[in-house]
């Protein structure tokens, strides 16, 4: 039996989320590794989890400084990108509600 293919969407668990994270990081951490070795390259990869955590880590396992500050900008926008998401999706919704309003004041001939 092969792999089942998933639709790509946020997952409303956060156990699930957390649980996808985890696997879903050690084969983007593989996938940078084989990538630096093919490449020959250094490769760095910073993640957030569902939490908020950050995880840094590198190619060749040298520790790398990283200013504090941009850890803190980039958690900063990543919350205000969920907000931003959320908002739109809230608009979405409206709007699916107010064009069908818009389409019949249109079909009754109430606007010119």
């Amino acid at each position: 039996m092969g792999k089942v293919k998933i639709k790509i969407r946020r997952l409303e668990s956060a156990n699930l989320r957390q649980t996808t994270y985890c696997k879903r990081k050690a084969g983007l951490m593989k996938k940078a590794k084989e990538l630096a070795i093919l490449c020959d390259v250094d490769v760095a990869v910073l993640t957030f989890s569902p939490s908020g955590r950050p995880t840094y880590s590198s190619s060749d396992n040298r520790s790398i400084w990283i200013n504090p500050d941009v850890i803190d900008n980039m958690m900063k926008l990543n919350s205000m990108e969920k907000k931003l998401i959320d908002s739109i999706d809230r608009l979405q919704g409206k709007m699916e509600l107010v064009i069908p309003t818009c389409l019949s004041i249109e079909q009754i001939g109430g606007v010119n």
